[in-house]
């Protein structure tokens, strides 16, 4: 099934990225208030965001780094999390429907160009956020730490995000 996006996908996108902002200051409060520090937590957090603002880069045409896996300090990532919210929130909002269908030209991080619809990547931005804060999940976990909740309902039951 790889159809193009329709209206109603679009429509949708917007609340997908909301809810990646959502959960991105989610995990990110946590980071920062946890007793125990989980390196790997924040490892992979970094990669999250790092991985949003390459894609970014990339739907933009701009040469993107190809350091997927980058070190970062929380307040860099509070930093790549507040910037790549914001930018995707004020993009999404001026895409029309035909725009998503629109191909994008970019490198992989081995180099291998791709041609992919501006919404499959914007689809794959969102779910490749929501895989890897189940790895910060279980690492937070596995450091002793609580791990937030993240998942989309529990962003849609929350005041400022949703219907309840």
């Amino acid at each position: 099934m790889n159809t193009p996006p329709t209206e109603p996908m679009g429509m949708s996108l917007g609340r997908l990225f909301e809810h990646s902002a959502w959960a991105n200051e989610k995990i990110l409060a946590a980071l920062e208030t946890a007793e125990v520090e989980s390196e790997r937590a924040r490892w992979v957090f970094a990669h999250l965001l790092e991985a949003e603002y390459l894609w970014m880069q990339r739907i933009r045409g701009e040469p993107a780094s190809k350091n997927f896996w980058p070190s970062l300090s929380l307040g860099k990532c509070a930093e790549l999390a507040r910037r790549s919210a914001q930018e995707y929130s004020s993009a999404i909002a001026h895409w029309t429907p035909e725009d998503l269908k629109r191909p994008i030209r970019y490198r992989n991080s081995k180099d291998i160009e791709y041609v992919t619809p501006l919404g499959e990547i914007l689809l794959h931005v969102a779910l490749h956020g929501s895989y890897h804060r189940g790895q910060i999940a279980s690492a937070l976990r596995a450091a002793g730490a609580s791990p937030p909740l993240t998942d989309y309902i529990a962003y849609t039951r929350e005041p400022a995000g949703g219907i309840g």
